[in-house]
């Protein structure tokens, strides 16, 4: 059987709350543009898009406002992970093809229920399309009846009942693992979080995929660590939840259950993981301080290992990794 394409794409990297770029983030974008620009950049309109072409992606964009959402495309099966505001836009794209044509499938992996990881679920356009097919996978046994609670009337004026496409929920709290097809793989293991959160592993044609977020490490010691390491060994892409500066994680916010960008090259090190990416951004941070942060982190790893073949990524909206 020949193997499909595996791609993943980053639909929301913004944690705790979506956090849209304000006016005086665009305006330093501006400043900063302008100050890097030369008469000859925009002496002509090819001139301005070459000149746009080279900046920095947090200088002509956006690191992204949306708050969780992965996809995971191998060949036509689609796989969805968490429902934060970065869904919205997904759905968007998804109504342009078959979701659209009311022939959409998707398996739909959920980490955990905490408001920003379901906050877009709500105005997901192919969830109220008759035709289109959603399973939601989850290691609660109560998902369903989560899901029921956020769509309450006290909470959103659409009730749960009146999605009109067919939905199906699969509890995997007496399982370690989900089979797809034959061929893809999906496992899980559970966070330190409040109210429990789950990481999620995608394995398919040799190549891993993790998504760890809302996960924190305050026990450090290889005995504490080692279902985490075997859980992300040799993965291809490790998208972990970075939020909070080195000192924030261990001093300001222990017991928010969340980590940083230098635990999870540790980690990644240790589990000789080939890309991580960096996301669920601390909304308190702009794309300046993001990037620096990143910044850091690279010089973080130079110094821990100047060796290692790991490569360290600020996740961005919109970002697409293939395999």
């Amino acid at each position: 059987m020949a193997q499909k394409s595996f791609d993943v794409h980053l639909r929301g990297v913004r944690g705790s709350i979506p956090t849209p770029s304000s006016s005086a983030d665009i305006e330093r974008k501006v400043r900063d543009a302008l100050r890097r620009a030369s008469a000859k950049d925009i002496e002509s309109p090819e001139a301005i898009d070459a000149f746009v072409a080279g900046l920095p992606r947090h200088i002509k964009g956006c690191v992204g406002g949306n708050s969780t959402c992965l996809q995971i495309t191998i060949g036509e099966r689609e796989l969805f992970f968490d429902g934060g505001s970065g869904c919205y836009a997904m759905a968007k794209d998804l109504l342009r093809g078959k979701f659209g044509r009311a022939q959409g499938e998707a398996k739909w992996f959920i980490t955990h229920t905490h408001h920003d990881h379901l906050v877009g679920l709500p105005m997901f356009g192919p969830l109220y399309i008759p035709g289109n097919r959603f399973t939601f996978l989850s290691p609660y046994p109560d998902l369903e009846d989560r899901f029921k609670q956020f769509y309450a009337p006290k909470y959103f004026p659409v009730p749960f009942e009146s999605l009109a496409s067919t939905i199906d929920f699969v509890d995997l709290s007496e399982k370690d693992k989900v089979v797809i097809d034959d061929d893809i793989t999906v496992r899980w293991l559970e966070n330190d979080h409040p109210g429990r959160s789950f990481s999620y592993r995608v394995e398919y044609g040799g190549t891993s995929v993790v998504l760890s977020t809302d996960a924190e490490y305050k026990d450090l010691s290889p005995t504490a660590l080692k279902p985490v390491i075997d859980f992300f060994s040799d993965a291809d892409l490790l998208i972990f939840d970075a939020q909070y500066a080195f000192t924030e994680s261990v001093q300001m916010k222990r017991d928010w259950g969340h980590s940083s960008p230098f635990v999870g090259i540790d980690l990644a090190l240790d589990a000789d993981v080939k890309k991580l990416i960096l996301f669920h951004h601390e909304p308190n941070m702009d794309d300046f301080t993001l990037v620096q942060t990143a910044d850091q982190a690279k010089q973080y790893l130079k110094m821990m290992e100047p060796r290692a073949k790991l490569e360290v990524l600020l996740g961005y909206e919109g970002m697409i990794f293939s395999f």
